[in-house]
């Protein structure tokens, strides 16, 4: 099940497709996955170029689980923009109460040290988790 994830997240597809149908896709396929295949998944992440892995920030958006949430911290440490706006974006309607509060401090010290030069959608995002989540 994971591979076939990981085909369409690393696939060569045109925006359009990913967001008229990939997506979706994807979506469907995360919500049935086992605990062996979120393991496959957090092992593959290191395989995976940064187009991949904000697919799957965005993927994990609506995926509720703990897996979920553990997979978007995780990419919120790598530093890459735009990831990182994915991520902050995929966790702002998320449960982050269980979160350790290492991994929440990460976050937070990383949004406030994007919020001096970010776009208006960027600083609208960062916000909008800021307001829910402290």
């Amino acid at each position: 099940m994971v591979e076939e994830v990981i085909r369409y997240l690393t696939s060569n597809c045109s925006e359009d497709y990913w967001y008229n149908e990939g997506i979706f896709i994807c979506d469907e396929i995360i919500e049935q996955m086992s605990e062996t295949d979120w393991d496959m998944l957090r092992k593959s992440l290191l395989m995976m170029d940064v187009q991949s892995k904000v697919r799957l920030a965005e993927c994990l958006a609506d995926v509720s689980s703990t897996d979920s949430t553990e997979i978007l911290i995780r990419l919120c440490s790598i530093d890459e923009r735009n990831l990182f706006v994915a991520c902050i974006d995929s966790l702002r309607d998320k449960e982050l109460k269980k979160i350790n509060d290492d991994d929440k401090s990460m976050i937070l010290k990383r949004i406030d040290d994007k919020l001096m030069n970010c776009t208006k959608i960027e600083k609208r995002i960062y916000d909008d988790f800021l307001l829910k989540h402290t």
